[in-house]
């Protein structure tokens, strides 16, 4: 029989990439779980070491042993992140809960899901009917502006910034989210009108925010429609929307993919490889050029509408 953790070690239950998370801090704008049976545990923990002393691999503020992560964010917070299931924090001194929360929810949870063997990528996903369509990119490129602007015209937010991606038995890519909420920057929420449904900073004295969509769907994890590689237009390659060939998916898969370094170090660069592939395989990618002017948001939102929309009814007819 399974049983919650004490209620004293846990601030709140949470969903994220499709784990059951029991966390001692709160994580704003992740979505809520009922707590049963947790698949994480988040724990506070004073002393933790700047390295691991058996540390079989390690970088400037990072070190591995065995089954154990650990990362230095200086000035924020320590984590340490073991075999997929717990992760230990320790606060620098006067650091606000929200600015350490943030990178739980980021960075801590992505080397959590990849000790897990589940591939993480950079990127924001809004629903097409019962699927899912993935905006992913470098940050900075517009991809929380462009799905909030994809769930003004009728569509679900599903995830924004960490998409955790799994195969089920039928080799079928699925997607999980990561939380409830919108990640905008100030000047994208008021180009969008969004002022009323922005809520905390992401960090404090940043200028980024949670913002809480119109619409958001409210499936567990949904089977992924198509996966789209959003990059500024230049003179070399016009806005649009084109398929990508098999080797520059592979290239851009790589490069929105969390955890590759770490893989090579843990042993899991086969599970990665193999997940990429099969996204490769089973799952439709193409190259979105797009101006980052919010005069043509509206345009190539309406474009990127209608391409998931027809991808969405070829896909029910097959």
């Amino acid at each position: 029989m399974t049983t919650r953790p004490e209620p004293s070690l846990a601030e709140g239950y949470y969903r994220i990439g499709g784990l059951t998370v029991a966390s001692a801090l709160a994580l704003p704008g992740s979505l809520e779980a009922d707590g049963t049976a947790p698949d994480v545990q988040i724990r506070r923990e004073a002393g933790l070491p700047a390295m691991l002393a058996d540390a079989s691999a390690q970088g400037p503020n990072w070190s591995v042993a065995g089954d154990r992560i650990l990362m230095d964010i200086p000035g924020v917070a320590r984590f340490l992140v073991t075999g997929g299931r717990e992760i230990a924090v320790e606060g620098a001194a006067a650091v606000a809960e929200a600015d350490i929360a943030g990178f739980v929810q980021s960075s801590a949870m992505r080397v959590l899901l990849h000790q897990r063997r589940q591939m993480t990528l950079r990127a924001s996903a809004i629903a097409v009917e019962n699927v899912a369509a993935l905006l992913c990119g470098p940050p900075g490129v517009g991809k929380s502006t462009l799905a909030a602007a994809l769930v003004a015209r009728g569509h679900d937010f599903f995830s924004d910034d960490l998409c955790a991606v799994r195969t089920d038995a039928r080799g079928v890519p699925i997607l999980a989210p990561d939380g409830a909420t919108l990640r905008l920057w100030a000047p994208a929420i008021d180009a969008l009108g969004l002022a009323d449904r922005r809520s905390a900073p992401l960090r404090a004295g940043f200028q980024k925010f949670h913002v809480e969509p119109d619409r958001i769907a409210r499936a567990s994890e949904l089977p992924i429609l198509a996966i789209y590689m959003v990059r500024e237009a230049d003179a070399a390659g016009p806005p649009g929307i084109v398929a990508l060939p098999i080797g520059d998916a592979a290239m851009l898969l790589r490069r929105n993919a969390h955890g590759f370094h770490l893989a090579a170090r843990t042993g899991g660069s086969a599970s990665l490889f193999e997940q990429a592939a099969t996204l490769q395989q089973r799952v439709p990618m193409f190259g979105l050029a797009r101006s980052t002017s919010f005069a043509t948001l509206a345009e190539t939102a309406g474009r990127l509408d209608a391409h998931m929309r027809a991808l969405g009814r070829a896909r029910a007819a097959a």
